[in-house]
C-alpha cells in the first residue's frame, strides 16, 4: 500500500451490526478523513465512535457499505502491511512489566533501537519527567515486583503508551478516548504536541474533552449510530445543535 503521500480514509454508505445481534448500531456513515487532517469524532457515550473506529481497524467488517483507503477497498489490503502503517492507542491499552525503555520501543520493534528516538518520544508524551526519577531511569523496570521496579499510575502508563505512537512514527493516528487518566492541561499539551507531530499524519481523535476536540481541523458529530452534524469547530458551536449544547454545558 502506497502511503508515501498519507493515508486518507472513506467510509460509503456504511451500516454495521454487531455478530449475533439484530440492533443496527452505525447506519449509513458517509464521512471523509482526509489525508494530513486532524479529524474529530464526538458524540453520546453508546454513540458508535468505539464502533466505528474497530471498522476503521478491520476489527469488524461493515454489514453494508465500503471502507476505501487510499482509494482502495480496505478488504483488499494487507492487514500486516496496513497496521504497519498506523498507530493506535485505545483506553484499553497494554502494559508490560518491562523497562521503561523497552515499553516504548515495543511501539515498533521493526525499527532500529535508539534511545535518543525513545527519549524524543517519551518528552512529547510528558512520560521523561517521571521516568527521570526512576531509580534506573529508563532501565527501571515498569512491575514492582522485580529489582528497582516501580508501578507506574495510571496517568504515567497512559504517557507511556502515548509515547509508543509517538516512536513509531505511523501515517495514521488512532486516539481513542487515550487520556482519560491525565488531567485536561497536560492532555492540551499533549494533543498539541500530537498536532505539531503530525504534520504529514492523518489523526482520528476520540475524545470527551472539548479543549482537544475543537482543535480538530474537522470535526463528524454521532449519535445513536448516525453522523448528525459535520464542520469546524466555529462552524458548529454556533449552531443549536446537540455539539454546542455538549461544549457548552462543559464550559461551564
Amino acid at each position: 500500500m502506497d502511503t508515501s503521500k498519507g493515508i486518507e480514509i472513506q467510509f460509503k454508505n456504511v451500516c454495521f451490526t454487531y455478530p449475533g445481534t439484530e440492533k443496527q448500531v452505525l447506519n449509513n456513515i458517509n464521512i471523509i478523513i482526509s489525508t494530513n487532517k486532524d479529524v474529530a469524532l464526538v458524540g453520546k457515550n453508546g454513540a458508535g465512535k468505539t464502533t466505528l473506529i474497530k471498522l476503521m481497524l478491520r476489527i469488524y467488517d461493515p454489514t453494508e457499505g465500503e471502507i476505501l483507503i487510499n482509494g482502495r477497498n480496505i478488504k483488499e489490503l494487507s492487514l500486516t502491511d496496513y497496521y504497519r502503517k498506523i498507530g493506535v492507542l485505545s483506553q484499553n491499552f497494554i502494559t508490560f512489566g518491562f523497562k521503561a525503555w523497552e515499553n516504548i520501543f515495543v511501539g515498533d520493534i521493526n525499527k532500529p533501537y535508539s534511545l535518543e528516538k525513545i527519549i524524543e518520544a517519551a518528552k512529547k508524551s510528558q512520560a521523561h519527567e517521571f521516568i527521570q526519577e526512576y531509580p534506573n531511569k529508563y532501565d527501571t523496570y515498569l512491575a514492582r515486583d522485580l529489582k528497582d521496579g516501580v508501578s507506574p499510575s495510571g496517568g504515567q502508563w497512559q504517557r507511556i503508551a502515548i509515547a509508543r505512537v509517538f516512536y513509531k512514527e505511523p501515517k495514521l493516528i488512532i486516539l481513542d478516548e487515550p487520556t482519560s487518566a491525565i488531567d485536561a492541561l497536560a492532555e492540551e499539551e499533549i494533543f498539541s504536541n500530537i498536532k505539531g507531530f503530525s504534520k504529514d499524519k492523518t489523526v482520528v481523535i476520540v475524545s470527551h474533552r472539548f479543549a482537544t476536540v475543537k482543535k480538530a481541523d474537522y470535526i463528524y458529530v454521532i449519535d445513536d449510530g448516525e453522523i448528525i452534524e459535520k464542520g469546524e469547530h466555529s462552524q458548529l458551536v454556533s449552531k443549536d445543535s446537540l455539539y454546542s449544547k455538549m461544549y457548552n454545558a462543559q464550559s461551564k
